[in-house]
């Protein structure tokens, strides 16, 4: 297996790494999870713990793991093999997570979340697709109305940041994302990119029957 260990830094996750559009991420990570009303959580790549610290303040039981034990995890292992027994959490999710592995390899990611997983998988992963028209339409008393068309960017993906590859780029087609999902026994219940935080983009799964 390839060594993915020291693609990031633990200063990584400070300074400038939480940025607006980051604690959007955030937000989303976690008001995903709360939906759920589910209780033991397994986050893989935890970065630098936002989301894990607050799901455990939510009263939810979350085990971390991470190829790299500078970030502190509950337990150091890949994402390609988590040393869990099938259906131990009721969520595993990783988010921003599977673009540090190459693009062949998210399939075995995909199952390995699944198999650890009673019922639900939540990943993001960045789009980096360009947007060709964004408004927003605010009538009061009403909900706000908001629109973004996108475009792929068809430009060839280059390493960069520690990231294999990203929606939007030459090959990366979200389409081609929601095969790799079906084929891996998983069914997309939910599926978002928000305006307000529109590079991390989002599937929420459950597991087929």
């Amino acid at each position: 297996m390839e060594d993915f260990s020291s693609q990031i830094n633990p200063d990584h996750y400070v300074h400038d790494y939480d940025h607006k559009p980051r604690w959007l991420s955030y937000f989303y990570q976690i008001e995903s999870v709360l939906k759920l009303n589910k209780h033991s959580i397994l986050e893989v790549g935890p970065g630098n713990g936002t989301v894990s610290s607050y799901l455990k303040m939510s009263g939810m039981t979350v085990t971390t793991a991470d190829i790299d034990s500078a970030h502190n995890p509950t337990v150091v292992a890949s994402v390609l093999d988590l040393p869990f027994p099938d259906g131990t959490f009721d969520v595993a999710m990783a988010c921003e997570v599977l673009e540090h592995i190459p693009f062949e390899e998210v399939p075995a990611a995909l199952s390995e979340l699944a198999r650890v997983s009673k019922e639900y998988v939540l990943i993001s992963v960045p789009d980096v697709r360009h947007s060709l028209i964004y408004f927003v339409l605010k009538i009061p008393f009403l909900s706000e109305i908001a629109l973004r068309i996108r475009m792929m960017t068809h430009k060839e993906h280059i390493f960069n940041v520690g990231h294999y590859w990203e929606i939007g780029k030459r090959g990366y087609s979200p389409s081609r994302v929601r095969s790799l999902i079906k084929n891996c026994g998983l069914t997309v219940i939910n599926e978002f990119a928000e305006n307000d935080a529109p590079f991390f983009h989002f599937f929420l799964m459950r597991k087929s029957q």
